[in-house]
Protein backbone atom coordinates (compact mmCIF):
# COMPACT_ATOMS: atom_id res chain seq x y z
CA UNK A 1 0.00 0.00 0.00
CA UNK A 2 2.56 2.40 1.09
CA UNK A 3 4.03 1.70 -2.66
CA UNK A 4 1.00 2.73 -4.46
CA UNK A 5 0.66 5.70 -2.50
CA UNK A 6 4.15 7.13 -3.08
CA UNK A 7 3.25 6.80 -6.88
CA UNK A 8 0.33 8.47 -6.85
CA UNK A 9 1.79 11.11 -4.68
CA UNK A 10 4.63 11.65 -7.45
CA UNK A 11 2.60 11.37 -10.63
CA UNK A 12 2.88 14.14 -12.82
CA UNK A 13 -0.60 14.09 -13.38
CA UNK A 14 -3.43 14.59 -10.43
CA UNK A 15 -7.22 13.70 -11.26
CA UNK A 16 -10.58 14.77 -9.18
CA UNK A 17 -14.09 14.41 -10.02
CA UNK A 18 -16.11 16.81 -8.34
CA UNK A 19 -19.97 16.15 -7.63
CA UNK A 20 -21.20 18.94 -9.17
CA UNK A 21 -23.29 20.30 -11.99
CA UNK A 22 -21.33 20.95 -15.30
CA UNK A 23 -20.96 24.47 -17.02
CA UNK A 24 -24.37 25.38 -18.57
CA UNK A 25 -26.95 23.44 -16.83
CA UNK A 26 -25.00 19.63 -17.51
CA UNK A 27 -28.53 18.59 -18.80
CA UNK A 28 -27.87 15.54 -20.73
CA UNK A 29 -31.69 15.52 -21.49
CA UNK A 30 -32.33 12.65 -19.16
CA UNK A 31 -32.67 15.44 -16.74
CA UNK A 32 -29.41 14.41 -14.91
CA UNK A 33 -26.17 16.47 -14.33
CA UNK A 34 -22.95 15.32 -15.52
CA UNK A 35 -20.07 15.48 -12.79
CA UNK A 36 -16.68 18.02 -13.70
CA UNK A 37 -13.40 16.21 -14.04
CA UNK A 38 -10.82 18.12 -12.69
CA UNK A 39 -7.24 17.29 -13.87
CA UNK A 40 -3.44 18.39 -13.40
CA UNK A 41 -0.32 18.34 -14.88
CA UNK A 42 1.50 20.52 -17.76
CA UNK A 43 1.42 20.88 -20.87
CA UNK A 44 4.82 20.84 -23.25
CA UNK A 45 4.69 24.83 -24.21
CA UNK A 46 7.19 26.76 -26.63
CA UNK A 47 10.21 26.91 -24.53
CA UNK A 48 9.29 24.99 -21.09
CA UNK A 49 6.28 23.18 -19.63
CA UNK A 50 3.48 25.16 -18.47
CA UNK A 51 1.61 23.82 -14.98
CA UNK A 52 -2.45 23.85 -15.69
CA UNK A 53 -5.19 21.45 -15.10
CA UNK A 54 -8.09 20.60 -17.50
CA UNK A 55 -11.80 20.90 -16.56
CA UNK A 56 -13.60 18.34 -18.63
CA UNK A 57 -11.34 18.39 -21.30
CA UNK A 58 -11.18 22.35 -20.98
CA UNK A 59 -7.13 23.68 -20.72
CA UNK A 60 -6.72 25.90 -18.12
CA UNK A 61 -3.22 27.40 -18.26
CA UNK A 62 -1.35 28.88 -15.46
CA UNK A 63 1.10 31.39 -15.18
CA UNK A 64 4.67 30.60 -14.26
CA UNK A 65 7.16 32.92 -12.14
CA UNK A 66 9.28 32.85 -15.41
CA UNK A 67 7.67 31.76 -18.99
CA UNK A 68 11.30 30.59 -20.12
CA UNK A 69 11.47 27.59 -17.60
CA UNK A 70 9.58 24.82 -15.96
CA UNK A 71 6.48 24.45 -13.40
CA UNK A 72 4.12 22.01 -13.01
CA UNK A 73 0.70 21.15 -10.92
CA UNK A 74 1.07 17.79 -8.26
CA UNK A 75 -1.76 18.56 -6.57
CA UNK A 76 -5.30 19.68 -7.33
CA UNK A 77 -8.02 20.84 -4.70
CA UNK A 78 -11.36 22.44 -5.45
CA UNK A 79 -13.68 24.30 -2.77
CA UNK A 80 -16.65 25.48 -3.85
CA UNK A 81 -15.64 28.03 -6.62
CA UNK A 82 -12.31 27.83 -6.24
CA UNK A 83 -9.35 25.89 -7.50
CA UNK A 84 -6.15 25.06 -5.87
CA UNK A 85 -3.37 23.65 -8.37
CA UNK A 86 -0.45 22.79 -6.28
CA UNK A 87 3.17 22.13 -7.12
CA UNK A 88 6.18 24.29 -8.52
CA UNK A 89 7.59 27.18 -10.95
CA UNK A 90 11.37 27.41 -11.55
CA UNK A 91 13.19 30.56 -11.06
CA UNK A 92 16.59 31.44 -12.45
CA UNK A 93 19.20 29.71 -12.53
CA UNK A 94 17.07 27.19 -12.65
CA UNK A 95 15.37 26.70 -8.66
CA UNK A 96 12.39 25.04 -8.11
CA UNK A 97 9.94 27.55 -5.99
CA UNK A 98 7.08 25.42 -3.92
CA UNK A 99 3.57 27.00 -4.31
CA UNK A 100 0.08 26.87 -5.45
CA UNK A 101 -2.16 28.61 -7.84
CA UNK A 102 -5.46 30.16 -6.33
CA UNK A 103 -7.70 30.52 -9.37
CA UNK A 104 -4.53 31.89 -11.09
CA UNK A 105 -3.11 33.67 -8.67
CA UNK A 106 0.64 32.15 -7.61
CA UNK A 107 1.20 32.04 -3.62
CA UNK A 108 4.95 31.20 -3.22
CA UNK A 109 5.99 29.04 0.21
CA UNK A 110 8.88 29.89 1.74
CA UNK A 111 11.76 27.70 1.67
CA UNK A 112 14.49 25.92 4.11
CA UNK A 113 17.35 27.62 1.19
CA UNK A 114 16.51 29.58 -1.77
CA UNK A 115 19.04 28.42 -3.46
CA UNK A 116 17.87 24.59 -3.79
CA UNK A 117 14.39 23.18 -5.13
CA UNK A 118 11.72 22.49 -2.96
CA UNK A 119 7.81 21.76 -4.61
CA UNK A 120 4.18 20.90 -2.96
CA UNK A 121 3.36 17.68 -3.44
CA UNK A 122 0.05 17.19 -1.84
CA UNK A 123 -2.06 19.86 -0.56
CA UNK A 124 -5.28 20.14 1.58
CA UNK A 125 -7.66 23.00 1.83
CA UNK A 126 -10.53 23.09 4.96
CA UNK A 127 -12.05 26.36 5.59
CA UNK A 128 -9.80 29.25 5.18
CA UNK A 129 -6.70 26.81 6.06
CA UNK A 130 -4.11 25.73 3.09
CA UNK A 131 -1.82 22.77 4.42
CA UNK A 132 0.71 21.88 2.12
CA UNK A 133 2.85 18.33 1.75
CA UNK A 134 5.97 18.26 0.16
CA UNK A 135 9.88 18.56 0.12
CA UNK A 136 12.32 22.08 0.51
CA UNK A 137 15.79 20.95 0.10
CA UNK A 138 18.38 22.60 2.83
Amino acid sequence: MHFVLTCLLLSTATFLIANCSSPGGGDDGGGSTSPLIYAGGYRIGPSAPIAGYWISGSWHGLTPLDVTLDSVVYSLVVAGSDVYAAGFSMIPPVVEVAGYWLNGTWHGLTPLDATNHSSVLSLIVTGSDVYAGGFSAA
